[in-house]
């Protein structure tokens, strides 16, 4: 087959001897896509490399492969790197894997103050990941002022995944579409209409009437997509 350990080899070189990273980053990722022994192998050496951006393509591409020798790898960067952007890739990573010992690290995330809150906002990307319900009223209280916009917006885009175990969550993220924010608006009124439940229309109609014409036009997206999901589905 064609992704053998000639191909993984010969993207690895040309990873290090390519001087642009966005071609490297590419590669990476290509690495990442071949899903085999020595593409892993190739991915975990490249975890040295020097420039930020190509190693946090490295980390993600590393994800691709669930394992334990994955989370042990990438762990450190999610403890400490150079980079913000590497460190939150990491963090995000280990909630994808979803390793059990992995908890404590993504919980010290949250903790974290680094600009912007990246980091922070990673830490409750790779809870959502973990999909535990045990997180949802974490995700209620960052989904709230005084919590920064980015934390904000990952945590109302994590509760669209609890709207059927809890009745509240609409509520929350139609709270969240009357805020001073229009960020944060705009982030819940797409979240309303992600969730294709006809309790958010009302939330939605507010919004239609909104001043900021941008939010206008999502709630009218939000809008359709719901009544289209309402719809009866045809029968083939």
């Amino acid at each position: 087959a064609w992704p053998d350990a000639q191909t993984a080899a010969a993207l690895e070189a040309a990873i290090r001897r390519e001087r642009f990273w966005g071609a490297a980053c590419e590669m990476a990722r290509s690495l990442g896509s071949l899903r085999t022994e020595p593409a892993f192998a190739a991915l975990s050496r490249l975890l040295k490399v020097k420039e930020p951006k190509l190693r946090r393509a490295v980390v993600e591409s590393l994800t691709h492969f669930r394992r334990p020798e994955t989370s042990r790898l990438i762990a450190p960067f999610a403890r400490k790197d150079a980079s913000i952007l590497v460190e939150a890739e990491a963090v995000r990573g280990l909630g994808a894997l979803g390793e059990p010992q992995d908890l404590p690290l993504i919980r010290a995330a949250l903790e974290k103050v680094s600009y912007r809150d990246l980091i922070g906002a990673a830490g409750v990307a790779a809870l959502a990941a973990t999909r535990d319900p045990r997180h949802l009223e974490l995700f209620r209280r960052y989904s709230r002022p005084p919590h920064s916009f980015v934390r904000r917006a990952q945590a109302i885009r994590a509760l669209q995944d609890y709207a059927a175990i809890s009745e509240r969550v609409v509520a929350d993220i139609a709270a969240a579409a009357e805020d001073p924010d229009e960020r944060v608006t705009l982030v819940a009124v797409s979240s309303l209409g992600a969730l294709e439940d006809e309790r958010a229309l009302p939330a939605l109609e507010k919004a239609r009437k909104h001043p900021n014409a941008r939010v206008r036009v999502y709630a009218e997206e939000a809008i359709a997509r719901v009544r289209t999901g309402l719809e009866p589905k045809k029968k083939p």
